[in-house]
C-alpha cells in the first residue's frame, strides 16, 4: 500500500516540464545518485529497435507515450488507477498527487489540469516537505527528491526503521517521522540517524502521521486505534482522541491549535485538551477526509455519498452538502489549497477533480469511465470500446476525437459484454431464470435471448469470428454453443457438475469446430461435433485464466495470472512458443493475435503493451504506457496498429514497427541441425530450427526445396487393391491391408471414407471407417511434423521463391499432409494480398 502524509506548510513545487522523452538534468553534486528514470516491472524486454520519433501530443496537448499515434480520452488529472494522496503547495498554484505507480509523484496546474512534473520512481509511501521536496521510500530505502534540481539523494541504508508504513516531514526540514508497529521513529533528514522513538499503543502499525505547522505536535493513528498526539518538546504522548473509525483520518488547523478527526461524527478538538472545542456540536452524518480552510474557520470534508460539505469549525454547523462538479461523486483523499482557492479530491472514476469551492468551477478533464474490449472498424478509421457501465464509445483512430456514445438498450447492466468484430453486445437479464440478451450494436435491436441453465452461473459469451449468429456461452460445468436467431443450443460440452465446477471462459475457433476452455486453472480444447476433449494442455505454470485462437485457427494462446503466455500449435497439440511477461500483477494480462497470426500483443497490469514475433519468439517492441492496467487489446485490420484500453479511461493507438530490434543469434550449428530440429517432438527445440530459417529467408527456400521432396504417390490401383483386401476371407490378408493403408496415410482417407459410407458389407464399412479414423487421429509422423513446420516458415517468409516451393508441394498426391498444408498456406497468402 502507498501512503502520503503532508506535514507543515507547503511551498511551490519547482518541477521540470513533462516531455515525452526524459529531459536532461543538470550536473549532480558529488555523492548524489543519478535520478534518470528507469522502467520498472516491464511487460517485456525493450529491444534495441524500440520506436524513436519526435514527441507527439494528443488532442489536449499532452504528450503521448513513444510509439503512440493517438489517445482516446485524456490523462489530464489522472495519476494511475487511483491517486492515494493529494496536497497543494503553499501558494495554491500546484497540486501534488501520489499513486502506487512507477512514477509515484506528480505535480499539476490546478487552473488548467495540465501535468507540470513528475518523479519517475515507484513509491511505497512518501511525504511532501515544506520546501516542496519529497521524502519517499522506494522498495526498502529512504530517498529525498529535490524537484528544483531533479536530484535524488539516497539516505543511508539503515535510515528506514524496520516495518515502516508511513512518514511525515517536520516543517523544520531537519527530520522526519516514520510509523512502524508499536512506535514512531524520528529520523535525521541529513544523516539518516534515528534520534527518538515515540511509543505507539497496541500492536498495529501506524498508518498516518501529520505534523502541526509549527512542528510542535505530531499526530498519528493506525488500524483499530485512536488518534494520538505527541508533544515534540518532551517527546511524550499527551493526548488520546477516541474515534470509532478504523484507520481514522485527521488534520491540523493552520495555526496548529486544533485537530479535526473523522469518525461517525466529525469532531474538532483543541490540541491542549481531549474534549471537543467549546460550543462545537458535531454535525449529523458521517464524513471522511477532513481538512481545514486556510483561515481555520471551516472544515471541508466528503460525505459517504460522495458529496462535498463545509462545516463551521467553531459551531459544527454544516452547510448543505453539494455534489462534486463533473460526473460522479467524490472519495478520499481531499486537499484544500491555502485560502480555500481550490479543493481537490478523487472522483468515482479514480481521476482527480479540482474546483473552486465558491464557484464550483474547475478544469474539465472530459473524464471517461474504465474502458474494455477495444476494436477497430473494418476500415480501421474508428476505434470502439465498451465502458464498464455498458455504453459504447467511438473515437477517430488518427486523432482520438470522440464520437457520439452509443447507449445500449440494456434491460439490466449485469454481465455486460461485447464483441467488436461481431458488433454484438450482451447482458444478462436477472430473475428466476437467467437470460442472455444479444443486441446488434449498430441497429440497437435485440437479436435474441438465450436461456441460461439453472445454477450455471453468469455466462461469459464468445462469438464465432466467422459467424456472429453463433455464440459460445462459458458456464460453470459446461459450454453451450447457441444460435442467436433461434435461441437453440447447437452443441454442448460438459465439463463437470455445475455446483462442483468453477466458472469458465475461453474462445470458439474461427471455423466453429472447437472451443478452448479455461476453467479452474486448466486449459482444454474440445471438438464440438463430438463433445470430446481433443487436447489438455498443462503448460501454464499457475493455471490458465484466458485463451484466444489465431485467425487461421492453427494456434491457440493461453495465459496465466502470473504472466506466463504460451502459444500452442493445434495441428499437433504441442507448445509452439513460450513468453514470460514480467510483472503483470494479478490477472492483469491481455493478449491478442495479429490478423495474420504472426505477432502477439500482450498488455500488462503495469500499463505497458509488448508485441512479440510468434515465429521467432523475438520481442518486436514494448510501448510505455497507460496510467492503469490494460483491459483489452485489438489489432487494426492491416496489422500495423494496436489499440489498448485501460482502467485509466483511455484507449491508446500504437504504431507497430515492421521490424523489431536486432534479434539474438540462433544457437543452431547450421541447416542440417535446423531440419533435424524441425521434426523434434520438443517444441522449444523445433523453434530454434525455425528461427534459423526465418532469419535466412533466401537460403531457407532453397533448403526446404532440397530437403523436403514431394512424396511419391501410391502406385496406381494400390489403394483400391488394399481396400478390396479388407473384404478378404482371410484375417491375415485383411489385417495386412489395414496396416498398409495406414502406412500410406492421408492419401487413402478419401477412398476409405467412401467405402465406409457405401460398401454393401457391414464388416468392410466398419473396418474402413476404423482405418480412416486411426489415420486422421494418429500421432503425427516426424516427416509430417517437419514438413508442416517448414510450410509455416515459408508462409511466414512469403517471398516468390518460398511461394514456388509451396506450389510444388501443393501439387503433390491428394490427401498427403504436405499437399494439403501447402495448398492451405498458398490460399492464405493469396487471400492476404501479400
Amino acid at each position: 500500500m502507498t501512503r502520503w502524509v503532508c506535514g507543515g506548510l507547503l511551498v511551490l513545487f519547482a518541477v521540470p516540464p513533462v516531455v515525452a522523452q526524459p529531459a536532461p538534468v543538470p550536473p549532480l553534486p558529488p555523492g548524489v545518485p543519478d535520478p534518470t528514470p528507469r522502467p520498472r516491472r516491464p511487460v517485456g524486454p525493450v529491444p534495441g529497435g524500440s520506436p524513436t520519433a519526435p514527441p507527439k501530443f494528443d488532442r489536449h496537448g499532452d504528450p503521448l507515450p513513444t510509439g503512440a499515434v493517438a489517445r482516446c480520452g485524456t490523462v489530464r488529472l489522472r495519476h494511475g488507477p487511483e491517486p492515494l494522496a493529494l496536497a497543494f503547495a503553499q501558494d495554491g498554484k500546484t497540486l501534488g498527487s501520489l499513486s502506487n505507480t512507477p512514477d509515484g509523484v506528480r505535480a499539476w496546474d490546478p487552473a488548467t489540469g495540465k501535468e507540470v512534473g513528475r518523479l519517475n520512481s515507484p513509491v511505497r509511501f512518501a511525504a511532501l516537505a515544506r520546501d516542496g521536496s519529497v521524502v519517499f521510500v522506494d522498495e526498502d530505502r529512504c530517498r529525498h527528491w529535490v524537484p528544483l534540481t531533479n536530484a535524488v539523494r539516497d539516505l543511508p541504508e539503515k535510515s528506514l526503521p524496520e516495518g515502516g508504513q508511513c512518514l511525515a516531514v517536520n516543517p523544520n526540514l531537519r527530520s522526519f517521522a516514520v510509523g512502524t508497529p508499536q512506535k514512531v521513529v524520528l529520523v535525521d533528514l541529513l544523516t539518516g540517524k534515528h534520534t527518538h522513538e515515540l511509543k505507539f499503543p497496541g500492536d498495529q502499525p501506524v498508518t498516518r502521521l501529520v505534523y502541526s505547522s509549527d512542528g510542535r505536535w505530531l499526530a498519528g493513528a493506525g488500524q483499530n486505534s485512536a488518534v494520538f498526539l505527541w508533544d515534540l518538546r518532551t517527546f511524550k504522548r499527551v493526548r488520546t482522541y477516541q474515534t470509532d473509525r478504523n484507520m481514522p483520518d485527521f488534520a491540523f488547523s493552520t495555526d496548529g491549535t486544533r485537530l479535526a478527526v473523522a469518525g461517525e461524527r466529525l469532531r474538532v478538538f483543541p490540541t491542549d485538551s481531549e474534549e471537543p472545542v467549546d460550543g462545537y456540536k458535531a454535525p449529523e452524518g458521517e464524513f471522511v477526509s477532513p481538512r481545514f480552510s486556510g483561515d481555520g474557520k471551516w472544515v471541508f470534508a466528503v460525505t459517504n455519498s460522495g458529496d462535498f460539505v463545509r462545516v463551521n469549525a467553531e459551531t459544527g454547523e454544516a452547510d448543505e452538502p453539494r455534489p462534486a462538479p463533473g460526473d460522479g461523486g467524490l472519495r478520499p483523499p481531499l486537499a484544500v489549497a491555502p485560502e480555500g482557492a481550490f479543493v481537490a479530491a478523487v472522483d468515482q472514476s479514480g481521476g482527480i477533480r479540482i474546483w473552486n469551492p465558491r464557484t464550483g468551477k474547475g478544469p474539465d478533464a472530459e473524464r471517461l469511465p474504465v474502458l474494455v474490449r477495444p476494436g477497430f472498424s473494418p476500415d480501421g478509421r474508428t476505434v470502439w470500446a465498451l465502458a464498464t457501465e455498458g455504453g459504447l464509445h467511438s473515437f477517430d483512430a488518427a486523432t482520438g476525437k470522440p464520437g457520439k456514445p452509443v447507449n445500449l438498450p440494456l434491460a439490466e447492466d449485469i454481465g455486460v459484454n461485447w464483441d467488436p468484430a461481431a458488433r454484438r453486445a450482451t447482458s444478462v437479464l436477472g430473475g428466476d431464470d437467467l437470460v442472455l440478451q444479444v443486441i446488434d450494436a449498430d441497429t440497437l435491436k435485440t437479436l435474441g435471448k438465450l436461456s441460461v441453465p439453472q445454477n450455471a452461473g453468469l455466462p461469459v459469451p464468445a462469438f464465432c469470428p466467422t459467424d456472429p449468429n453463433r455464440v459460445a456461452l462459458f458456464l460453470q460445468g459446461s459450454v453451450l454453443v447457441c444460435n442467436v436467431a433461434t435461441g437453440k443450443t447447437l452443441h454442448a460440452v460438459h465439463l463437470g457438475r455445475p455446483d462442483d465446477s468453477p466458472p469458465s471462459n475461453g474462445a470458439i475457433s474461427p471455423d466453429g469446430r472447437l472451443v478452448a476452455v479455461a476453467s479452474g486453472g486448466s486449459l482444454t480444447v474440445w471438438e464440438l461435433a463430438t463433445a470430446k476433449k481433443r487436447f489438455d494442455f498443462g503448460a501454464l505454470a499457475n493455471g490458465a485464466v484466458g485463451a484466444a485462437f489465431s485467425a487461421d485457427g492453427r494456434k491457440l494462446v493461453g495465459w496465466d495470472p502470473t504472466g506466463n503466455v504460451v502459444v500452442f500449435d493445434l495441428r499437433f497439440g504441442t507448445v509452439a512458443r513460450r513468453i514470460t511477461v514480467d510483472g503483470p500483477g494479478g490477472e492483469g494480462v491481455s493478449v491478442a493475435f495479429s490478423p495474420d497470426g504472426k505477432r502477439l500483443a500482450v498488455g500488462g497490469h503495469d500499463g505497458r503493451v509488448a508485441v512479440w514475433d510468434v515465429g521467432t519468439g523475438d520481442p518486436v517492441v514494448t510501448f510505455d504506457r497507460h496510467d492503469g492496467s490494460v483491459t483489452g487489446l485489438a489489432w487494426g485490420p492491416d496489422g500495423t496498429r494496436v489499440a489498448s484500453a485501460a482502467t485509466d479511461g483511455t484507449v491508446l493507438v500504437w504504431a507497430v514497427p515492421e521490424k523489431g530490434g536486432a534479434p539474438p543469434e540462433a544457437v543452431v550449428a547450421g541447416f542440417d541441425e535446423a531440419f533435424k530440429l524441425l521434426g523434434s517432438p520438443d517444441a522449444a527445440a523445433a523453434q530454434r530450427g525455425m528461427e534459423l530459417l526465418y532469419r535466412n529467408p533466401v537460403e531457407a527456400a532453397k533448403q526446404c526445396r532440397d530437403r523436403v521432396p514431394v512424396p511419391a504417390a501410391a502406385a496406381p490401383g494400390r489403394i483400391a487393391k488394399l481396400i478390396a483386401d479388407l473384404d478378404d476371407e482371410e484375417f491375415q490378408v485383411r489385417a495386412a491391408a489395414a496396416r498398409d493403408l495406414e502406412a500410406i496415410g492421408g492419401e487413402a482417407v478419401a477412398a476409405l471414407k467412401k467405402v465406409a459410407a457405401a460398401s454393401g458389407s457391414a464388416e468392410v464399412r466398419k473396418l474402413a471407417g476404423e482405418v480412416a479414423t486411426r489415420i486422421e487421429a494418429g500421432a503425427p509422423r516426424a516427416d509430417d511434423v517437419r514438413s508442416v513446420r517448414a510450410i509455416e516458415v515459408l508462409e511466414g517468409i512469403g517471398t516468390p521463391e518460398a511461394r514456388a516451393v509451396l506450389a510444388a508441394w501443393a501439387a503433390g498426391p491428394p490427401g498427403r499432409r504436405l499437399t494439403t498444408e501447402a495448398a492451405a498456406a498458398l490460399g492464405r497468402l493469396k487471400a492476404s494480398g501479400k
